[in-house]
Formats: C-alpha cells, sequence, structure tokens
C-alpha cells in the first residue's frame, strides 16, 4: 500500500510538473508569435540628389510603410533623420513629424566635415522595440571645398561588378506595369554608368535601361504568371546579370512621383484585377 502510495503521488508531481512546462512553453510561443505578428516600419527616403559640398543642406521626402503588408503606415507620427559617419557615429540628427505617413525636410552638413563617405540614417522610437535594426541607411558623398576631391570615380573595379533590382513598393505584382529600381555598382560602392536589358526565361529582351554616372536607373515592366526575368548588362566586354524578384500573383504596389510638383509629393496604390476582386 505504501508502494502505491508512493507511486501515486510521483505520477501526481510528474503531472504538474509537465502542465506547468508546458504552460510555460505556451507563454514562450505566444510571446513569440506575437513579437513577429506587431506590426513593422519601412522608411524610404528620396533625396534631393547623392553628392554634395560640405555646409549644403541634404533635402529629403520620404514615406513609412508597414513592412508585412507594405501600405502607407499612417500610425507613425515622427521619423528621426540623421547623418552619421561610416563608424556610425551621428554628427548631425533632425526630428520630423510625419503626416498621413509622409514627411519631408532637410538637414545641414557641417561647413568643417571632411571629404568621404557618409550616411542618411532614418529611425523611429518604435523601432527600439525589436532586437533587429529596423533603421534605414541611405549613402551619399561629401566633399570639402577646402581639402579636395579624393573620391577617384575613375578607379572602379569592373572585377565585381554588382546589379541590385528593387520593385518600387517592395511587391512586384502580375498583370500590371511595375516600376524596377537599378543600381550598379562595384565592390566598393561606385556607381556605374551602364545599359542592359531585361530578358525573360526564354531569352526574349524585353526592356532596355540605362543607369547615370551614380549607377542608378528605372525602368518599367509588366510581369506574367509562369515567366521570370533577369537584368542582363555587358561592362568592359563582360557580361553580368542580377534576377528580379519572383512576382507575385495578388498584392498592392505603389509608385512614388516627387519630381512633377514642386511642393507635393503624389502617392499612387495600384494592383491588378485578381486582387481587386477580391478586395472588393
Amino acid at each position: 500500500m505504501r508502494y502505491l502510495s508512493a507511486l501515486a503521488l510521483f505520477v501526481l508531481c510528474y503531472t504538474v510538473d509537465a502542465q506547468q512546462n508546458t504552460a510555460e512553453q505556451d507563454k514562450v510561443i505566444t510571446s513569440i508569435k506575437n513579437y513577429f505578428n506587431d506590426d513593422r516600419e519601412n522608411i524610404y527616403l528620396h533625396l534631393n540628389k547623392e553628392h554634395y559640398l560640405s555646409g549644403e543642406e541634404i533635402w529629403y521626402k520620404g514615406y513609412v510603410t508597414e513592412k508585412k503588408t507594405n501600405m502607407p503606415f499612417t500610425l507613425t507620427s515622427s521619423v528621426f533623420i540623421a547623418l552619421s559617419d561610416q563608424k556610425g557615429k551621428i554628427l548631425q540628427s533632425s526630428l520630423n513629424y510625419t503626416s498621413s505617413s509622409l514627411l519631408r525636410g532637410h538637414i545641414a552638413i557641417p561647413d568643417t566635415l571632411s571629404t568621404g563617405k557618409y550616411y542618411i540614417h532614418a529611425y523611429t522610437n518604435y523601432m527600439n522595440n525589436f532586437g533587429e535594426d529596423e533603421s534605414s541607411k541611405f549613402p551619399i558623398y561629401v566633399v570639402n571645398a577646402a581639402q579636395g576631391n579624393d573620391i577617384d570615380d575613375t578607379a572602379i573595379n569592373y572585377n565585381s561588378v554588382r546589379i541590385a533590382l528593387a520593385p518600387e513598393g517592395g511587391n512586384l505584382i502580375n498583370d500590371i506595369v511595375n516600376t524596377i529600381g537599378v543600381h550598379i555598382f562595384d565592390c566598393n560602392g561606385k556607381g556605374i554608368a551602364a545599359s542592359g536589358n531585361i530578358v525573360d526565361n526564354t531569352g526574349k529582351n524585353l526592356v532596355s535601361f540605362t543607369t547615370n554616372s551614380q549607377g542608378y536607373g528605372r525602368l518599367p515592366i509588366t510581369p506574367k504568371s509562369g515567366e521570370s526575368y533577369k537584368a542582363v548588362c555587358v561592362i568592359k566586354e563582360k557580361t553580368f546579370s542580377a534576377s528580379l524578384p519572383v512576382a507575385k500573383s495578388r498584392g498592392i504596389t505603389f509608385n512614388v512621383n516627387n519630381y512633377t510638383f514642386a511642393d507635393k509629393m503624389v502617392l499612387a496604390l495600384k494592383t491588378n484585377t485578381a486582387t481587386l476582386n477580391e478586395i472588393q
């Protein structure tokens, strides 16, 4: 009888302990799910240029989107814009208030700033709630006229050419015109002026594009279901290529126009028929 009592007590204790462990595991799982289900912000900035003289003003326009949906995130009320060096040290900063997810402003470059590469760093206080770095960084080059320009634009490493392709709005959607941003650069980040083509999986040329002296360009494309695409460039008799992301059958993307009006930014949302039928 004593053995039966001891066994019953052991089973009871084990069951309680197992229930407690399961409850703790459920708490951890719920906490992790909540962490990744929380809204995340993306900040996009359009700078007035990428090369500056020390003492100049950097003018920018931008917008905040929700990372999972790529839709305008209107809950953001303010964004910090900072000028930092390559080690991450903040040299200047500005607090910008947003209106309907849009922001605009300017930040001054110190006239004593040395010639070199710097970054415009965009972030919010809300981003500090996450362990990952959710902020956005945009490279710029500053020339101090008193020191001269030690950025050698001719020293491009043509053996390490890279092609970066980014759909405006974050998504590539089938059956609508998408705008693709192109950046061609070497391993040191130096932009390369080039021309190329977008080809499909059959090798057919669909659209041509060019990049400016900083390596930036853009192109329109209307992807179709079941097809794949890549950008192909021939630079210094060498061929370089990069694949576009796979297009989605449903989704919403947008286009930003900050050049038609001097004092306005136009944000156009776009989707295809399949998505429109679902959300109507």
